[in-house]
């Protein structure tokens, strides 16, 4: 294997806004590389000194072996049908300078941290990029060191997968702080991420060529949105949907599903939410087990909360300002606090335990036997979706939210059989009672104040462990059936902390 790096220079034309420029790297072009697993990262330098006759733009990517951009996949992403057309009309206004280098040296302070760690989102950094034919000696790298605020420097020349004469790159790497000098001055514009999380530059509807990614435009109703997916560690895509403020460091809330459903069930809370909330970012995803493709390993809360931790590196936020979830999403929730604490700043679970009840794999054993009674073509079926909206749901309130129910409803009926199968087994057999003494992350329980014997056992366990808010007049899902409601107390959670 050859490391080296794909180095992009870009000029766009003054016929391109700036916001489909940014739209299109961002969300787009950037993010496609990154899910090949030879990219190993991307950034996106500004050039400092603006000088008209020269790119203002830089896009760098480090490549584990180089002899993979010669090849498929990599040279399908610059051509139909995987090219789209935005980007094909994008290009055409843009001035591009692609060379491919071979790393030959790199040498880093004890300071120097990867940009590429999450941890790192946010940062700054100083680039200084000089090219030149001839060979620079070592000394290269002990006069750099020297220089006040040195972080990195790696020394590149021309790869051997192009016919072209040698050329060497000296790349600098310099704490923002610093004032290095050299041939070329960059910035830090932008980290690239495997998954779209840019919202602010998004102007006009877009669909990929796949179907899979979806950017919706601000309305005077709705925030700006993404919908696209992460791909866990193990293989497994999650579509998400990301939306509330553009600002890319807003504090963001990750919603966790009940099993059985879609992230839609969180459509009126995050609408109330956001419309009190401007500051906040909100991603919801389909948890595994609602598509057939939910992965070869045994599905338990751990691994849940595991792929909560995959979303959040995709969308590269160090600690989210919150993870809520509900039933099956609530322990998952929960797990995360016990045993990703550095990842979340609070929790909120509702509708769930920190034990699976006595008798829960018998009682979903049998709920199981009734789907594939129905034999519904792959999916669950309407006669389980009936009877586990019946049991969800305050029956006072089925007139006067019938459309809601319905729609609930067809989610279940529509859940992969084989996922409902593989991630049920979550909830068979669970304990996080032992940890909880240990929590050390702020949390709050809510629930539907008509959800059986919940109430009484949240509040119990909240007693030791965090906040309690019962919210009346619901039942398994209070997000549900009460969003104004519930949006108002996580509102309130979140306000006094």
């Amino acid at each position: 294997m050859a490391p080296g790096m794909l180095y992009v220079t870009m000029k766009p034309a003054e016929s391109l806004s700036a916001d489909q420029f940014h739209d299109w790297y961002n969300n787009e072009h950037g993010p496609m590389r990154l899910r090949l697993p030879f990219i190993k990262n991307g950034f996106r330098y500004r050039a400092t000194d603006q000088a008209k006759d020269l790119p203002e733009w830089l896009a760098i990517y480090d490549i584990a072996d180089m002899a993979e951009m010669v090849k498929q996949p990599y040279i399908g992403l610059r051509l139909p049908p995987i090219q789209s057309q935005r980007e094909r009309d994008t290009m055409k206004q843009i001035t591009v300078g692609r060379k491919f280098f071979d790393l030959l040296d790199s040498r880093q302070s004890n300071a120097f941290t990867p940009l590429e760690d999450v941890s790192a989102e946010g940062q700054n950094r100083i680039l200084i990029s000089t090219t030149q034919t001839a060979k620079p000696s070592d000394d290269l790298f002990t006069s750099a060191s020297t220089t006040p605020g040195w972080l990195r420097t790696r020394l590149y020349q021309t790869a051997s997968i192009e016919d072209k004469e040698i050329e060497y790159l000296i790349l600098h790497d310099y704490s923002p702080d610093s004032n290095p000098t050299g041939s070329r001055r960059y910035d830090l514009f932008y980290t690239i991420g495997p998954a779209q999380r840019d919202l602010s530059h998004i102007q006009t509807p877009i669909v990929s060529t796949d179907s899979k990614i979806r950017e919706f435009p601000a309305t005077d109703s709705q925030t700006s949105a993404i919908e696209s997916y992460i791909t866990t560690r193990d293989g497994v895509a999650l579509p998400y949907r990301l939306e509330g403020s553009s600002d890319p460091q807003a504090p963001l809330i990750v919603l966790s599903n009940s099993i059985l459903v879609d992230y839609h069930i969180w459509d009126g809370f995050v609408a109330a939410f956001l419309a009190e909330n401007k500051k906040y970012r909100i991603v919801r995803y389909l948890t595994r087990g609602r598509l057939d493709a939910c992965g070869d390993q045994p599905i338990t809360v751990d691994l849940l909360a595991s792929d909560i931790i995959d979303v959040l590196d995709a969308l590269r936020v160090p600690k989210a300002e919150a993870v809520i979830g509900v039933s099956l999403g609530g322990a998952t929730t929960l797990n995360v606090a016990l045993n990703h604490p550095s990842r979340v700043a609070s929790i909120i679970s509702c509708d769930t335990s920190a034990k699976s009840p006595a008798g829960n794999s018998k009682a979903w054993g049998e709920r199981i036997d009734l789907a594939r009674a129905e034999n519904a073509g792959g999916v669950v079926g309407q006669n389980l979706a009936e009877i586990t909206t019946r049991r969800w749901f305050v029956a006072e309130n089925y007139q006067q939210l019938a459309e809601t129910f319905e729609s609930v409803k067809q989610m279940v009926a529509s859940n992969s059989l084989i996922g409902f199968e593989k991630s049920v087994q979550a909830l068979y057999n669970y304990d996080m009672t032992p940890l909880l003494e240990k929590n050390t992350v702020r949390a709050a329980f809510f629930v539907g104040g008509q959800d059986g014997a919940l109430p009484a056992s949240m509040k119990n366990l909240a007693s030791s462990v965090g906040e309690f808010v019962e919210i009346e007049g619901a039942g398994h899902l209070p997000m549900v059936e009460r969003p104004t409601q519930f949006a108002k107390e996580v509102s309130k959670f979140l306000d006094r902390h």
